[in-house]
């Protein structure tokens, strides 16, 4: 397994993510991590982290228009005025708002 490991400079705590199965993070120009890390390396190991890792998300399914309407309305409501083509006003409807009005001119 192939680690990165990062020491915070405050705490001294060092961090370790396993870059064969996790995604990769950003490398920014001025290097990994933030501006208060106190280092950074790479480790390869053989150790097994399955018990470190999250249980892995179920797959991600867009629900119906019918499922959408079906929701509960949550008790707040918006008002949209740059609504281009939907998007904001459906992703409010599937959070349970009642969207009132919605205006792209």
């Amino acid at each position: 397994m192939l680690w990165f490991c990062q020491r915070d400079g405050r705490t001294g705590e060092v961090k370790r993510r396993n870059l064969d199965r996790l995604p990769m993070f950003t490398i920014a120009a001025g290097g990994a991590g933030d501006a208060l890390a106190g280092g950074y390396w790479l480790e390869e190991d053989s150790m097994d982290v399955a018990a470190e890792l999250p249980a892995p998300k179920p797959p991600y399914r867009v629900p119906t228009m019918v499922e959408v309407a079906a929701l509960e309305w949550n008790g707040l409501s918006i008002v949209d005025l740059f609504s281009g083509f939907g998007g904001t006003c459906l992703g409010f409807r599937m959070a349970g708002f009642k969207v009132l009005w919605a205006n792209e001119f």
